[in-house]
């Protein structure tokens, strides 16, 4: 697709964190969201995140739209968001304000069959809550924040197909990440 790309993902991160911080493990923070710049204004900005809190049970929250977007600018490095929605809601604000040209995809989970609280379908965590209602969560944050949603729940890598395009149960393979390539080249 002739795309020069910036990978601002890091093992372990979340969505919820230090917004204030001076690391880029929460995709809240002002330091992550400078980070997606770092090469200059992306064309096309993927949130591919959200597992990691999902796995942790952080709270799913209640932020939908037409509520304020949390005013961090009180926070300090030590203050955390704690709600997956408003930090995701937090994220999306940031992201659209700073890269105002940038076209920006959230992108769903998929599932997780390797850290299931109670192994089975669908992929719930320890509160309970599964992939899916995770998934609508990123989905109605998303469509508040006028951006695109890309459904990696519906490419092909599910709870039923995991032994073929996953190495462990969360991270694809070869031909889970060529499954996912295509899906997303599509969307596009």
């Amino acid at each position: 697709m002739e795309m020069n790309v910036t990978n601002c993902s890091w093992s372990g991160s979340t969505v919820t964190g230090a917004p204030k911080g001076n690391t880029s493990k929460a995709a809240c923070s002002d330091k992550r969201v400078q980070d997606a710049g770092r090469n200059g204004t992306p064309d096309i900005i993927f949130c591919y995140i959200g597992i990691n809190d999902w796995f942790r049970g952080v709270s799913i929250g209640d932020w939908s739209a037409g509520d304020p977007i949390i005013d961090d600018s009180g926070y300090s490095e030590s203050d955390t968001i704690t709600s997956f929605s408003d930090a995701y809601a937090l994220m999306l604000y940031k992201l659209k304000s700073t890269y105002t040209t940038s076209t920006i995809y959230c992108m769903t989970c998929m599932d997780d069959t390797r850290r299931d609280v109670i192994p089975g379908k669908p992929s719930d965590n320890k509160n309970g809550v599964t992939v899916a209602e995770w998934n609508d969560k990123i989905k109605e944050i998303a469509t508040a924040m006028n951006c695109g949603i890309i459904d990696m729940h519906e490419c092909g890598v599910n709870y039923d197909t995991a032994s073929s395009y996953l190495q462990d149960g969360l991270h694809p393979n070869a031909a889970g990440m060529s499954l996912m390539a295509n899906y997303v080249i599509n969307a596009l």
